[in-house]
């Protein structure tokens, strides 16, 4: 875009065959960052583009500054991922226009700006900035605001001390490791939804959290310093899914015997009762006097005893403290317990107040047995158990219960190392897995579980109920064409779908289905800058609905080790809620999807609405692709599972 524009500012100063030979000459001449100054100088400098700009995406912006002068009044979304600012520059201070502001990424910014000059902000991302310490209390102001994502924001300690935000929807703080304190909530968020705080130093929630009622999902995975299961959870009524996985925190120096923290050695010493007896024994020959000799024998000991204990204490993390009752939570759906080290006992004797509970997640735990209670959650169908290594048996599960994900329970009784099916009670069914997870790496559950044309139906019927639970959906298969199932389909990275007159009023309607061919060549990932993330294959969704572009761009990370060279298919399954109140009188929906991998070429996009009397047959579809490709995914090992989005 920027070399268009360049280009036709400037074409009229040279002729058409010589104009590379003119910019080779003035890079060879002045150098090439003279060069790039001189560029994006003239471009953005331009009065006629000034006076209209609305969208402006740049990314890895190699300036600390714009323009003087340069004041896009009427910008409306500004996406400058990882840019060198360290501050936002004045002329992007004072915009009554913009809603979108993207400085994901850059690893400069120290600061950020003064909110106030952006009083119709919907959509603010700093996710990625990892030198930010703190942010400005204006965000206060922010009354339009929608989604605050701070992710991985590592350096981050200050947040406002209360946060009054009417239009949040969506808050992310995930990965801000050193943010201590979460502000009080005001009694005007009703509308926030989301809270990610996973990965941050927070001690405990503050009561106003009460506020927050419509809010569905709140994930604190991996909060080490959360002592106890946070009890002002219990009066949230919309509380859908809770994430409380890795919360077992390490015990405070305070906890040692008698109060005292013994101060180890920078080398770690360790004496066993060989090295004790010895030391002592030479310290009583060498020291002159028997009262010090005595003295000198029970230090020693001592000093051994308490180092003991307390790597004892550090080796031993503290399990997460449950409560007595989960009587307020009967609303959650699912609740991720996971790696929280929760022993038998751990767990309160009534769980029938977990009412609508569907999904549990206990993998990596301590306990032998599973609670005899675990059999009150009469909606019960999905149960991870991974590497519960103590593990010995299942009883007690829910009639309920359709699968069981016990993999690397080396301890278990009559199934290890098995994949079970089983009809019960109402599910009809109960799936049972575990495989080492080095045989379900090589995908030997998918041979059992694709392949058997007895649990096909019910791997379906699975898939159905999945994509009515959420929002999104996405899965990557080795894929060299888009199905004929896909009504609109071209070649590119973006399709157009017209948009039924009566859509918006029909409540039959669930989404949009998309698949997107993407080949990955292995010729070109030798040559990915050292800017390119050297992980994942990066992908972003935009919706254009005649012109006019729907929510913050949705990033889809695609891990490089699995995807590294070939052709490949990129399922998205998009909920109508995530677009539905967009529509107005809208004649169509053009999503396109886009990468910045050089290594990585989008060859064809397809697409197709969605409703309730498609659903079996677009399931269906779905599972004719994954049965033709399983024998080469249990040779290649291809990721093919469905991830919510």
């Amino acid at each position: 875009m920027l070399a268009q524009a360049v280009f036709k500012r400037i074409r009229s100063q040279f002729q058409a065959s010589s104009f590379l030979n003119d910019v080779i000459m003035e890079h060879e001449k002045h150098g090439l960052a003279t060069l790039q100054q001189q560029l994006i100088d003239l471009k953005l400098k331009s009065e006629k583009d000034e006076a209209y700009l609305h969208l402006m995406e740049w990314y890895e912006y190699p300036l600390r500054s714009i323009p003087r002068g340069f004041q896009p009044v009427k910008l409306v979304e500004l996406i400058m991922p990882r840019s060198r600012f360290e501050q936002l520059p004045m002329g992007f201070t004072n915009l009554k226009t913009l809603k979108l502001l993207d400085l994901s990424d850059s690893r400069n910014l120290i600061l950020t700006p003064d909110f106030t000059g952006f009083p119709n902000l919907e959509k603010l991302i700093l996710q990625g900035c990892t030198r930010l310490e703190k942010v400005d209390p204006s965000v206060g102001a922010l009354e339009r605001l929608i989604l605050l994502n701070l992710r991985d924001c590592k350096c981050l300690r200050s947040f406002p001390h209360e946060i009054n935000l009417k239009s949040l929807e969506i808050l992310i703080l995930s990965g801000c490791s050193r943010l201590k304190n979460f502000p009080e909530i005001g009694q005007n968020m009703i509308y926030l939804s989301k809270l990610y705080l996973d990965g941050t130093a927070i001690e405990e929630l503050p009561s106003s959290i009460e506020h927050l009622t419509n809010l569905a999902l709140l994930n604190l995975r991996d909060c080490k310093s959360l002592l106890s299961f946070p009890r002002v959870l219990f009066g949230l009524a919309s509380l859908k899914s809770l994430i409380l996985s890795g919360c077992r925190c390490q015990p405070t120096k305070s906890g040692h015997p008698l109060g005292l923290s013994p101060i180890l050695s920078p080398i770690d010493v360790r004496l066993n009762f060989v090295q004790l007896i010895s030391f002592s024994v030479l310290y009583y020959l060498i020291l002159p006097n028997t009262y010090l000799r005595i003295l000198t024998c029970v230090a020693l000991i001592l000093w051994t005893h308490f180092s003991c204990v307390a790597r004892q204490h550090e080796s031993k993390p503290i399990n997460l403290l449950l409560p007595r009752s989960f009587s307020g939570l009967s609303s959650v759906v699912s609740l991720d317990l996971s790696d929280c080290n929760l022993l038998d006992g751990a767990f309160p004797d009534d769980l029938s107040c977990l009412s609508s509970l569907q999904s549990l997640n206990l993998s990596r735990n301590g306990f032998i047995c599973l609670p005899n209670s675990i059999s009150q959650l009469s909606k019960l169908k999905f149960l991870c158990l991974d590497n519960c290594t103590k593990l010995k048996s299942l009883q007690n599960l829910p009639i309920s219960t359709q699968l069981v994900m016990a993999r690397e329970c080396t301890s278990l009784e009559n199934y290890s190392g098995q994949v079970v099916v089983w009809t019960s009670g109402e599910a009809g069914f109960t799936f049972i897995n575990c495989l080492s997870l080095a045989d379900d790496e090589e995908c030997k559950v998918g041979e059992v579980f694709l392949l058997d044309s007895q649990v096909r139906p019910l791997w379906q019927r699975y898939m159905e109920e999945k994509i009515h639970q959420s929002q999104g959906l996405q899965s990557i298969l080795p894929q060299t064409e888009i199905p004929k199932w896909f009504s609109h389909q071209k070649y590119g990275s973006s399709v157009l779908i017209r948009i039924p007159s009566d859509l918006y009023e029909n409540s039959s309607w669930k989404g949009i289905v998309l698949c997107a061919i993407f080949v990955v060549h292995k010729d070109l990932i030798s040559s990915i800058s050292p800017s390119q993330d050297p992980y994942f294959h990066k992908f972003k969704l935009r919706l254009d609905m005649d012109g006019g572009l729907v929510d913050c761009p949705q990033v889809f990370n695609i891990p490089k080790d699995r995807f590294h060279a070939g052709s490949f298919g990129l399922w998205l399954y998009l909920s109508h809620e995530r677009f539905r109140d967009n529509l107005d009188e809208r004649n169509c929906i053009s999503p396109s999807i886009t990468t910045h991998s050089p290594d990585v070429e989008i060859k064809a996009c397809g697409a197709r609405l969605l409703y309730d009397t498609d659903m079996a047959e677009f399931v269906q579809n779905l599972s004719e692709n994954n049965f033709r490709i399983s024998e080469d995914l249990l040779h290649q090992g291809h990721e093919n599972s469905w991830n919510v989005i």
